[in-house]
């Protein structure tokens, strides 16, 4: 069983049964920088409820392409709260400019970060040892 913690316009999160959280982005976009910031708040809130576990999937795959520069240092500045209770987090993107982008945005993290096209090879990453 899955247990939704999360449905709103910008987001998904759901906790799967093996404990993996699974963080979705949807296809909205957002109407100005602050609907981003709430938006990433809202994520970093839920989150920061769960207990410390192993990993989660940040499925991007579905959200619009953005790269400037006020999106850049809202992510940034969210980032490393909304992975701080994960050891790991696999990022599922479309593409391997998606793959650049997440890294970048990323570096800071004190997770281990992976990002992937394939959801099947992000899911094994997650529970593989170590």
């Amino acid at each position: 069983m899955i247990r939704c913690l999360l449905d709103d316009p910008a987001f998904r999160i759901d906790l799967e049964l093996d404990g993996i959280c699974r963080i979705a982005r949807t296809a909205n976009g957002f109407s100005d920088t602050g609907a981003c910031v709430r938006a990433h708040e809202l994520v970093a809130d839920v989150v920061r409820e769960l207990p410390p576990r192993g990993g989660a999937v940040f499925d991007v795959r579905l959200a619009p392409p953005r790269n400037d520069p006020e999106f850049e240092t809202v992510v940034l500045n969210l980032n490393a709260r909304m992975f701080r209770p994960f050891a790991k987090v696999a990022f599922l993107v479309r593409s391997a400019a998606g793959k650049l982008h997440v890294r970048r945005l990323t570096s800071k993290v004190a997770a281990a970060v992976e990002v992937f096209e394939d959801e099947a090879a992000a899911l094994a990453w997650l529970r593989a040892p170590g």
